[in-house]
Formats: C-alpha cells, structure tokens, sequence
C-alpha cells in the first residue's frame, strides 16, 4: 500500500502538469490592417473641393486613408488540448498630411490639411487548433473574437492667399463593440518559442464620432464671411469604419505560472 502513494503522487501532480507543461503564452505580434474610411476621404475632398472653388484656386487633395501598420499583445492560455483562451490589444494609427505653397501674383498661397485616425482595442476570443501537437513544427488553427475599441481623428485645415483665410481644427472621439475572425499557421521551433502568422478580418465600425471643431474663416467679398465659432459637441458628417482585412506575424513565448 505504501509503495503506491509515491505513483499517486505523481500521477495527481505531475501528470497534469506535464500534459500541459507551457500553459500560458505571451504573443506579441505587428502586422498591416486596411480599413473602410471612403466617407471621411469623400467628405474631405468635398471641403477642399468647396474652398478651391470658393477662391478661384486649384488645391491638391491628401493621400485617402487605406491602412497601415498595427500591432499589439496576445496572452493565451491552453484551456484544453485543441483550445486557446486569449485577451488581447490591438493598435492602429494611420495619418495623411498635404503641404503645398503656391506663388500668386501679391501673395503666397499656403494650404496645409493634416488628418489622423487611430483605434485602441481590447478584445477576448477563442483559438482553435486543427489536430494540435505541441511536438509537431507546424499547426494550423482558427479564431475569433469580440471587444470593445476606442477611437480617435484629428484633422486641421489650414489656408492663406494673402486675403482670404481659414484655420479650422477638429479632434474627435468614439467607442464601439468589435469583433474579428482569422486563420493562421503556427510554426514551433521549441516549447518555449514559436512563430504565427495569420489573416483575418476585423469589424470595427466606429460610425459617426463626437468632438471639438474650432472654426475660423475670413473671406472679405462675401457677406458674413467672417466667422470665428467652437462646438464643444460636434458630430462629424462621416462614419470612421475601421473595418478590414488585416495580417500579422507575432512570436509566442510559452510559460507556466
């Protein structure tokens, strides 16, 4: 009977531990993500394309938001020998700026427009692996998620001829429920290190945002040109999207606590 205890020991504490060594991983990880922003491009090209014609001047538009860099942190947890729980951060910030100059025959004409985007999320999800092996290099594996994401624009148009004048500055803000869906491979170098890409889609629609919009404006031929005005409350005309196709490459680092 005493020479039985040691194996059960072993088999209660062990064992377990053993079947699931590396329970815990930490998967940083940067990627590119697209997003969805034709309204607010549109919208702005419409501003520009007003004052160019209110002024008689031809005027360049900025390069529209596409997408660009993102990147954030995994912590997974082996919940099973298939299953992932994970919590994770995503972050992603996409600018575009115009500057352009323009030699007019009493002045110089300066026109500078500079926007920002950017989104911050938090999101829970599950991954599931297709017939994982932690001794196998490569696995590959399913997931998805849901969370909740903050986001932010900033924009500031500027014009100068010499007469006519505009100094407009907008900072905006929303939040949303997200989710995503994604396919990716693992390659496993050891049970410390492993190497993930993956593609997915990300749902992130922000819809229209809330903010401050300083506005001044000075056009000496129209009547009530001039207007100096701040709304603490403003809602911008456009949906901010962050909707899209994304790809990521993250390292996963294995431990137990």
């Amino acid at each position: 009977m005493q020479k039985i205890w040691p194996f059960c020991i072993f088999v209660f504490f062990i064992y377990p531990h053993h079947a699931n060594a590396f329970a815990f991983s930490l998967r940083p990880y940067l990627g590119y993500a697209r997003v969805n922003m034709s309204e607010v491009d549109e919208n702005n090209r419409y501003g520009i394309n007003s004052l160019s014609n209110l002024v008689s001047q031809p005027l360049p538009f900025p390069e529209p938001f596409n997408g660009h860099l993102m990147g954030g942190i995994q912590i997974e947890y082996h919940y099973e020998s298939q299953y992932y729980l994970y919590f994770s951060t995503y972050y992603f910030r996409e600018s575009s700026t115009v500057n352009y100059e323009n030699l007019l025959t009493n002045s110089t004409l300066t026109f500078f427009n500079d926007r920002s985007i950017e989104l911050f999320e938090f999101s829970l999800g599950l991954k599931y692996f297709l017939k994982y092996s932690s001794w196998r290099p490569i696995n590959f594996y399913l997931s998805g998620g849901a969370g909740f994401a903050l986001g932010g624009a900033r924009s500031e148009f500027v014009y100068h001829d010499g007469k006519n004048s505009v100094d407009n500055k907008g900072n905006f803000n929303s939040s949303s429920l997200t989710a995503h869906f994604c396919a990716g491979v693992q390659f496993r170098f050891s049970h410390l290190f492993s190497l993930e890409a993956e593609a997915g889609y990300r749902q992130a629609n922000l819809q229209q945002m809330e903010g401050v919009l300083e506005v001044q404006q000075n056009f000496p031929d129209i009547p009530d040109g001039k207007i100096t005005a701040r709304d603490d409350n403003y809602r911008t005309d456009a949906n901010y999207d962050f909707s899209g196709f994304f790809f990521n490459l993250g390292i996963g680092l294995y431990f137990q606590l």
